[in-house]
């Protein structure tokens, strides 16, 4: 799942509060390196990225709900995510 020009370096699961939906849902977060981050809702489909949130088009939302619970199924603790990306970016072992 790594990759320096595309894809995430790595993907962690979190519980947040979902400006669509309203109330806490499981997240999914993917890190991208030097890009930042990406978080999507497994709820709605949302995504949010460093422009702010992006809720799909009705049409779109399954497609983005069932992305979203994808990663959720192959993501790692925030702890397991961040030695990742230390390894990864700065060849730093825990």
């Amino acid at each position: 799942m790594s990759a320096l020009c595309g894809g995430f370096i790595t993907t962690y699961r979190r519980i947040g509060n979902c400006p669509n939906c309203k109330c806490r849902r499981r997240m999914v977060v993917g890190c991208a390196g030097w890009w930042g981050s990406t978080q999507y809702c497994c709820g709605c489909g949302t995504k949010f990225t460093e422009d702010g949130w992006r809720k799909p088009a009705r049409t779109k939302a399954p497609a983005a709900i069932s992305y979203a619970k994808e990663l959720w199924s192959s993501a790692v603790t925030c702890k397991e995510a961040f030695a990742i990306e230390r390894e990864y970016l700065f060849g730093e072992t825990a």
